[in-house]
Formats: C-alpha cells, sequence, structure tokens
C-alpha cells in the first residue's frame, strides 16, 4: 500500500508536490505575476511607434503611386479619347485636378494628404494632347514629411519618372 501511495505522488508532480506528508500546490505567485505583466505593457507600449513609422512609409509609397497611376491615366484618357487633358494644381484647396481641353470638364480630382505639398518647380501646368504627348517638359517637387521627390516630364513621347532626392 505505501509503494501504490508513492507512485501515485510520483504521477501527480504536474499538479501537486507532496513533502513529508503536505501536499503544496503548484502556481505562480503574485510577485510574479505583475512581473511578467510589467514586461509584457513595457514590449507593447513599444510596439505603437514601429507602427507608426510603417505606416508613414506605406502612405508616402501609396501617393507617389496613385500620383503616377493619375498620370497615366490623364495621358491615356487623352489618347483614348483623342482630346487634350490639362493638369492643374490648386494649391489654395491642396488638390490637383485634371481636365479636358476646350470643355473644362473635370475628369479628374485628387486631394492631396495633410503631410504632402507640392511646389510647382518648372511645371505649373501642362497637358496631354491627343497623341499621349506632354506640352511641356520640367519638374515637380512633392514634399512629404521629410523627404522630397522629383517628377520629370520628358520631351518626346510624354514619358514621365518619380525620383528620390
Amino acid at each position: 500500500m505505501l509503494m501504490e501511495k508513492q507512485r501515485y505522488n510520483k504521477l501527480q508532480v504536474g499538479y501537486s508536490k507532496v513533502k513529508k506528508g503536505i501536499i503544496r500546490e503548484e502556481g505562480f505567485t503574485l510577485v510574479e505575476m505583475l512581473l511578467v505583466l510589467f514586461i509584457l505593457t513595457v514590449m507593447f507600449a513599444t510596439i505603437p511607434p514601429l507602427f507608426q513609422s510603417v505606416q508613414s512609409k506605406i502612405n508616402e509609397s501609396n501617393f507617389i503611386h496613385q500620383f503616377q497611376a493619375d498620370l497615366y491615366y490623364a495621358q491615356s484618357y487623352a489618347i483614348a479619347h483623342r482630346r487634350r487633358v490639362s493638369y492643374r494644381y490648386d494649391n489654395t484647396n491642396k488638390a490637383y485636378r485634371f481636365y479636358t481641353g476646350g470643355e473644362n470638364i473635370l475628369i479628374l480630382e485628387r486631394k492631396l494628404p495633410k503631410n504632402v505639398t507640392i511646389e510647382r518647380g518648372y511645371l505649373d501646368e501642362f497637358h496631354f494632347n491627343g497623341e499621349g504627348n506632354v506640352s511641356r517638359f520640367g519638374n515637380i517637387y512633392i514634399k512629404i514629411d521629410d523627404k522630397s521627390y522629383r517628377l520629370v516630364m520628358s520631351i518626346g513621347k510624354g514619358s514621365f519618372a518619380v525620383y528620390e532626392q
């Protein structure tokens, strides 16, 4: 019977400890739990700044890609409809717009995010003609937070590229 009891006690090691006839339940003390909670709180408090930098990087990239996509759209619209499409930047409302030729029909308007500014550079206004060529060549400067980008409109086929400065 004593052997049975010892074997039974050895099987219960995960749940309780038997020492000199006293059963003691295993578990964490309050101090241990508070220490673990403190460490987790410190870890979670340091994570949001990391996510903010990643989020701002994503927003920056999204704006540049959206601006390029809008330019491609305006160019393809000009080619498809054989009409002139003009680009205009409204500094007071922080928005850029694309209009069709002589009718001044708005085909696209996009407001800028708060952290984005566009400096006209050499191109305050330009247009794509019916063949997709650009009327003027030059630069448009884009500033997102503390980073600067330069949109270069090339002469010829109406190609353009964005470069980080």
